[in-house]
């Protein structure tokens, strides 16, 4: 059972952009995730919501994201990215998507 936020486990970082198995049903969601993991704080794709059948890869296209915003990858330092981070929230103790 779990009984708190902090009681999830991590996600997980070997969901990134580059092993993401890309196909027709994924494409446009794949190339939308990746501008705004590119881009943070634009607001061309708000909000942005994955529609599609079990398997598609949702769950790996959100860990894709987050992976890159706090990896520092993205352009933009990884506090400006994981406003929790300033809070004394780690990445690490985020809940599983």
């Amino acid at each position: 059972m779990v009984n708190s936020f902090y009681d999830f486990k991590p996600l997980r970082p070997d969901n990134t952009f580059d092993n993401f198995v890309e196909g027709s049903c994924n494409r446009i969601a794949r190339c939308c995730a990746s501008v705004i993991s590119e881009n943070p704080g634009d607001r061309r794709y708000n909000p942005f919501t994955i529609i599609s059948p079990v398997g598609c890869g949702k769950s790996h296209l959100v860990q894709a994201m987050y992976n890159k915003l706090v990896s520092g990858q993205s352009g933009r330092s990884k506090s400006e990215n994981h406003p929790g981070i300033n809070k004394g929230i780690s990445p690490e103790k985020t809940p599983n998507l």
